[in-house]
């Protein structure tokens, strides 16, 4: 789950009054969209609903809300804001389904921690011979073979700020992994090409590679900055 991507969100709360339709916001991150979602046992009003706003009814003029009583309900596929961070969120209730008379109201409720999202704008996989040409000639042209070291080129953006101490994983998408070797590193570098960090690289799975980027930096230095390209380099 990532800033962007589709999910499903429950919302539970315990309202003050009874109540027949919920009003629901997502203020933060900007980008929220309920068009595509539904409730299960209830009634999203579609006449409404648009893009961060969402409104529902329980399908009739009966009160489905309880003061006192917890409520819970689930929305499906909700598409993500972007960007990532805290998220925000309004909460209204209704007596009525014209939501016209207002029961509960809760404003800018901090909630959960969105992720970011990691954008990977190049990549390519080099042979550990494609740096040594005059020493190996024939072996720099080659493309990297299964069972030697290897150097991967990954070009990436973060929408969010990377902490110095925060921890990278890179991981396959199939279970086949493969040995690390000794002084296995991730060097990064920015668009200028300047050393940003060097680390070691730890296996952590068969398919799952770590690195922690900064570990001895002050806390609360940003090692990598949002929306700015960098260049991951993992010699293997």
């Amino acid at each position: 789950i990532s800033a962007e991507s589709t999910s499903d969100i429950v919302v539970e709360f315990t309202p003050s009054s009874p109540a027949t339709a919920i009003y629901v916001k997502a203020s933060l991150p900007l980008g929220f969209d309920f068009g595509g979602v539904t409730v299960p046992g209830y009634v999203v009003d579609t006449t409404k609903t648009s893009g961060s706003e969402l409104y529902v009814t329980g399908g009739g003029t009966d009160a489905f809300l309880v003061g006192g009583q917890p409520f819970t309900m689930k929305l499906e596929n909700v598409k993500l804001g972007r960007g990532g961070g805290t998220t925000q969120w309004s909460i209204v209730t209704y007596s009525d389904v014209q939501f016209t008379n207002r029961s509960d109201d809760r404003q800018n409720i901090s909630s959960f921690l969105l992720p970011g999202r990691v954008e990977v704008l190049t990549q390519n996989l080099y042979s550990q011979f494609r740096s040594q040409g005059s020493a190996e000639p024939v072996r720099s042209l080659l493309p990297p073979r299964s069972g030697e070291a290897a150097v991967v080129h990954l070009e990436v953006t973060f929408s969010l700020a990377v902490p110095a101490g925060h921890r990278i994983s890179f991981k396959s998408e199939g279970e086949q992994g493969g040995a690390v070797i000794d002084g296995a590193s991730l060097v990064i570098q920015d668009r200028f090409q300047a050393v940003v960090a060097t680390t070691t690289i730890v296996l952590e799975a068969t398919n799952e590679l770590s690195a922690v980027v900064l570990p001895n930096a002050e806390a609360g230095t940003v090692a990598l900055e949002a929306n700015l390209p960098y260049l991951m380099i993992l010699s293997l």
